[in-house]
């Protein structure tokens, strides 16, 4: 009787300390997982968010239990604030994720559809994702098998959720110190998107000959991928047969970009995959030398662009109709090829009035120069 007092003692202490111990994880949540409510100096600022999107976002989704969901790349989750026009008490969450392939946002669509279903999903589409070599490649903190864990049953999901907030032991710390640096910091994120670039108060001159950069290293042996075609058409499919209202549109591209893309022999192969998808369904375009475009105040640096520019192109994409006036259209199998004739014809223009500029990026790639170190810091050319 004696050892049995002493083991429901024992168990009951653990219990406790175990408890004790969680709870003091969930209060500081150092990822945002749990949702808690935000402490000035103590868990407010949540320094290790950036990297681990892929952690936190399915546990976020299934809390907020969104209506409207924005899903895509990088661009995505920096460029489309989680808020929709003329639609108070509307839940929208942006599911964007860094380099994210089509074949695992397919996952997330499937995802998403077990633990909860949205009515919409907006889905950003980038010329990269049709990339034989990135689309084959893994991504470093996704896990397909993880999503299938989460979407089992509440109970699963729950007790895999105090698993991983138990592994966020040097998280814990490192939020703790930074809070207590920076305690009036806004958040880093709010509703899955980037606060801290999307919503910048203007743009990173600093960060834009590195992006200008990345995107020729990024296009150098582009191949299109089938694979990526073939897996769009089965998001296409996977959505009507679930009755989930799937959006697809272009990111917006800044006009350097394009200009990246002429450049690198990659501009053909672009508006090749723009009418490879406008086969399969109708896809607003946004990725072409317009008025908003080829003005850099509207990105954040060469290759995200920030949240005003996707309030706009959000509007466009909910009129009543299908106008887009001069920032977008929406292209279908009828009209895919006139309009990117027109788009050519303005990127023409754009190219004849900044020859300069023009001609120095393209100097710097026939040498093999690195544009970071060229005289675009100075922005003698064109700004």
């Amino acid at each position: 009787m004696f050892y049995k007092k002493i083991a429901k003692a024992f168990i009951g202490g653990f219990i406790v300390i175990f408890l004790s111990i969680l709870g003091g994880y969930i209060i500081i949540d150092p990822l945002d997982m749990w949702s808690v409510a935000k402490l000035r100096g103590i868990n407010n600022y949540k320094v290790s968010q950036p990297l681990n999107l892929d952690l936190f976002k399915p546990y976020q989704y299934m809390n907020s239990k969104p209506d409207i969901v924005f899903l895509g790349s990088s661009r995505v989750y920096v460029g489309m604030p989680p808020y929709f026009p003329n639609s108070s008490g509307t839940k929208v969450y942006n599911m964007g994720f860094s380099s994210l392939t089509l074949q695992d946002a397919y996952k997330y669509i499937w995802f998403m559809n077990s633990v909860h279903k949205p009515k919409q999903i907006y889905l950003g589409l980038d010329f990269f994702q049709f990339d034989k070599k990135f689309s084959k490649s893994r991504r470093v903190g996704f896990s397909a098998e993880r999503l299938e864990r989460l979407s089992q049953n509440q109970l699963e999901a729950f007790l895999y959720k105090i698993h991983e907030t138990i592994g966020l032991r040097k998280m814990l710390r490192k939020t703790i110190a930074e809070s207590r640096e920076n305690p009036e910091s806004p958040p880093l994120f709010i509703n899955g998107w980037d606060v801290r670039r999307g919503g910048a108060p203007a743009r990173n001159k600093e960060e834009f000959p590195r992006t200008v950069q990345a995107l020729f290293d990024d296009y150098r042996g582009w191949e299109l991928d089938s694979d990526a075609i073939d897996t769009l058409r089965e998001i296409v499919n996977f959505t009507r047969k679930n009755n989930i209202q799937l959006v697809l549109f272009f990111n917006p591209i800044l006009s350097d970009h394009v200009a990246v893309l002429d450049i690198s022999n990659q501009l053909q192969n672009f508006n090749m995959v723009k009418n490879r998808v406008a086969q399969i369904n109708p896809v607003w375009d946004f990725a072409f030398v317009n008025g908003l475009t080829a003005d850099r105040s509207w990105f954040y640096e060469a290759s995200h662009y920030r949240g005003k520019l996707g309030e706009k192109i959000l509007e466009v994409m909910t009129r009543s109709n299908d106008s887009g006036g001069e920032i977008g259209v929406l292209i279908s199998k009828t009209n895919v090829v006139p309009e990117i004739s027109a788009q050519m014809d303005e990127y023409q223009a754009w190219k004849e009035r900044h020859y300069n500029y023009f001609s120095l990026l393209k100097y710097h790639y026939l040498s093999n120069m690195s544009v970071t170190n060229s005289e675009m810091i100075n922005w003698k050319y064109y700004d």
